[in-house]
């Protein structure tokens, strides 16, 4: 067998290396590959996590996102603050100590007292301390010292939530990523929310900068058209996802039909009008990349619209008639 020239090993390594680039081949996940048809994908955030707000915002800005428009505001000290209190409050039960909001101060600030109690609940002390956070946003600060040493706990712990992400804080720009991208949640129970996703490349750039800044585990799980267990796993959670969306939205439609229509805002059944357009396109962008085997809707769908009409018209009325 005549050997390969170096120089064709080489252009044949090359053209295998823009196959991947472009995903003209099957089995690669990248938009725009018809064998693509979207990501089965959960979350898993790391317990008790903390995170620098300057070092989380980098890690985002450097997988594309901008950190002002996807993550929120830095902790103040006034948030650190309720965040201390709640995290102080949880292990006061061992000391015979509780936590309670005192009268405001002049300048409208909060103020926490310190109380001692006993086993049986009692409170023995009417105030033993007291630790204040200012309106202004300055640092809080024990107002009065209470032998517990509970004020300045609280005062040392907001110094940790200052400026830091806690899980909630990029849990919800998780949520919010996921629900640009189209995601649908096809599995609402425990351990996992799995959700499906369109083809995109969002969640994979989301997951790198979740684990660059060590908030947690994305995982993502391709789906392929051509492999018939992929596509079954995907149109099933499609399918379960479509299900629950609709039935929720179906019960919250049906408290408005059954209220006092001059209690409701026309405004309000308006969006609702709003929202069974973007759910009647969601439907058609799912069937449109996973096929006939995503479920019809559009019968429950057109139903729900026409109810929501009368009730706005009946809303209307009423509210002509007052």
């Amino acid at each position: 067998m005549a050997r390969r020239k170096i120089s064709d090993i080489k252009a044949a390594n090359e053209a295998a290396r823009e196959a991947l680039l472009s995903g003209s081949k099957p089995g690669i996940a990248k938009v725009g590959n018809p064998d693509y048809i979207g990501d089965l994908t959960w979350w898993d955030p790391a317990f008790g996590w903390r995170g620098d707000v300057a070092a989380v915002a980098e890690a985002f800005r450097n997988e594309g996102f901008v950190p002002e428009q996807v993550l929120p505001p830095s902790p103040d000290w006034i948030v650190a603050f309720g965040r201390a209190v709640a995290h102080v409050r949880a292990g006061c039960a061992k000391k015979d100590v509780d936590l309670k909001d005192a009268a405001k101060g002049p300048n409208g600030e909060r103020r926490v007292a310190i109380l001692n109690i006993t086993r049986g609940g009692e409170v023995t002390t009417a105030d033993a301390g007291t630790v204040v956070c200012p309106k202004d946003g300055s640092k809080p600060y024990v107002e009065r010292t209470d032998p517990s040493g509970i004020a300045a706990e609280i005062v040392a712990t907001a110094e940790t939530y200052f400026g830091r992400y806690i899980s909630d804080d990029v849990r919800t720009t998780v949520v919010q990523t996921y629900e640009r991208a189209n995601a649908l949640a096809g599995r609402n129970t425990v351990p996992y929310i799995i959700y499906w996703c369109p083809p995109s490349d969002i969640l994979r750039r989301l997951e790198k900068a979740c684990k660059a800044c060590g908030w947690g585990r994305i995982s993502i799980f391709a789906g392929y058209g051509s492999d018939e267990l992929s596509k079954e796993a995907c149109v099933t959670a499609a399918n379960d996802g479509l299900e629950a969306k609709l039935r929720a939205f179906s019960e919250e439609c049906s408290k408005y039909a059954g209220a006092d229509p001059t209690a409701t805002r026309a405004a309000t059944i308006e969006s609702k009008i709003a929202d069974i357009k973007t759910l009647r396109a969601q439907w058609a962008l799912y069937r449109s990349i996973l096929g006939a085997q995503v479920e019809t809707g559009d019968e429950r769908i057109a139903a729900l619209e026409d109810s929501l009409r009368a009730t706005l018209g009946l809303v209307e009325a009423a509210h002509a008639a007052a």
